[in-house]
């Protein structure tokens, strides 16, 4: 009996711990899928904010791109009207020139504001239109008769409304002072009218029957911004030895080239001042050439010329 009550006791601790190790097992595998669903809900939540990440990052993506369409867009038309207005002016400047080249505009000698490089029945102003853009061209003509390079013109070059026949003098000698101190396009042309024939030129106010024998570009410039001069005065004694001391203001007058006298008779001969000094953007100072006359009641118009440009003269009396 004992032995019976043994066998059954040892097979009741089997029986209770094949139990408990299943119940261990059973409570593993509850952990296990509990800790897969746990998991699986975890990833779930990831990829909704992964989601969203793609999303908003593809917003931005399709933004920046329609933005760079839209300015490429947007600059085309721009770059197209800047290279229309460019053509425009590189036309009307080089017709301007070449009427320019043979015949001799009084009216732009010495301006103290640039005047229309030619006149015609149809516009009050030398303007012409390419490509649906208007462009209006001033001359200022220096003349030195006694030299090879007999002319010197300034061309200021600039977009403008249609002038309309009748346009007052007040408004377009406005409109060709702004244009000169800010010109969209400036050139400045040398011409020779010495005939190789004869050792005289017959190109003046008078007269047209030799200009234009030949022709230099000095400068064809866009965007620049010329020199402009205010007053000029002489100072008495001045820093000169023997002649002169000029000092003028202005603007844009840096790096400055020379200065210019111009004598207001019918020679019309140009002086170049001797030495430039005290220079600045403002403001310069130069001599008078020893041959150049300065007895009280001389008068000359006086201009300045840089990189940028020749300004327009203002009066000089000693």
């Amino acid at each position: 009996m004992a032995g019976t009550r043994t066998n059954m006791s040892a097979g009741n601790s089997l029986r209770m711990n094949t139990s408990v190790a299943r119940t261990a097992d059973a409570t593993r595998r509850n952990g296990c899928q509990t800790a897969r669903v746990r998991r699986r809900d975890d990833e779930t939540g990831a990829l909704l904010i992964l989601a969203i990440v793609f999303l908003t990052v593809v917003s931005v993506i399709g933004a920046s791109l329609s933005l760079w369409a839209t300015n490429n867009l947007n600059n085309t038309s721009k770059f197209g009207s800047a290279l229309t207005l460019q053509s425009a002016s590189n036309s009307v400047t080089l017709l301007a020139m070449q009427d320019v080249r043979y015949n001799f505009t009084a009216a732009t000698l010495n301006a103290l504001t640039p005047q229309p490089c030619w006149l015609s029945a149809s516009a009050p102003v030398s303007e012409q239109q390419f490509d649906g853009q208007y462009v209006a061209v001033w001359c200022s003509t220096q003349w030195s008769p006694l030299s090879s390079a007999t002319r010197v013109v300034t061309f200021s070059a600039c977009a403008e409304p249609l002038f309309l026949p009748g346009t007052t003098s007040t408004v377009i000698n406005q409109a060709a002072t702004v244009c000169a101190a800010n010109p969209f396009l400036q050139a400045q042309v040398q011409f020779d009218d010495f005939p190789s024939t004869i050792g005289a030129s017959n190109c003046s106010p008078q007269g047209n029957s030799t200009c234009g024998t030949t022709f230099t570009v000095l400068s064809w410039a866009f965007g620049l911004t010329p020199p402009t001069v205010i007053s000029a005065s002489p100072l008495s004694p001045g820093s000169c030895p023997s002649t002169k001391e000029v000092d003028i203001t202005g603007t844009q007058l840096s790096g400055a080239m020379s200065v210019n006298f111009i004598q207001s008779a019918a020679n019309n001969v140009v002086f170049t001042g001797v030495g430039l000094f005290n220079g600045s953007a403002t403001g310069l100072s130069t001599c008078t050439p020893s041959h150049m006359n300065v007895s009280p009641g001389s008068t000359y118009q006086v201009s300045v010329t840089t990189p940028n440009g020749t300004s327009a003269t203002v009066s000089l009396a000693f």
